[in-house]
């Protein structure tokens, strides 16, 4: 890929091959209290119309997934393999045990849900996925 005869260094600046390059780095000078970034923080509270609401990750996740319930979906996270057993495990134990004696954020009291975890298919080494199904309420 690109243009024969130009490699890519570190830093994103195409280099020609077997030639070294004489532009001098401007980006490592130091310049210390000349930028343009404000000095402070205006004091201002945020808009009052506007209510916040803290949203985990996995409330988000599972608000999606129940749209959609007995197919499964994959986690748009990456973890260790003992946070993803972990994470699995007490989306599968949720009906049984229930919603506050389970760690991931977003699950109700009586639902169902099955959770699997395995070595990421396109993620970095040792970094496992988590595919979760809502399985339902039972009424």
């Amino acid at each position: 890929m690109g243009f024969p005869g130009l490699l890519s260094s570190a830093f994103g600046q195409a280099v020609v091959a077997g030639k070294k390059s004489n532009q001098k780095k401007t980006n490592q000078k130091k310049t210390s209290g000349t930028g343009t970034r404000p000095k402070s923080a205006k004091v201002e509270n945020p808009p009052a119309f506007v209510p916040w609401e803290r949203r985990s990750f996995w409330v988000v996740a599972l608000e999606e997934i129940r749209r959609n319930p007995r197919v499964w979906h994959r986690a748009d996270r990456l973890y260790t393999r003992a946070t993803a057993a972990q994470i699995a495990s007490d989306l599968r134990s949720v009906f049984r045990r229930g919603a506050e004696h389970v760690r991931v954020k977003g699950v109700l009291d009586g639902e169902a849900w099955d959770a699997r975890w395995e070595l990421s298919p396109d993620g970095p080494d040792n970094q496992y996925a988590i595919w979760v199904m809502y399985l339902g309420r039972p009424d």
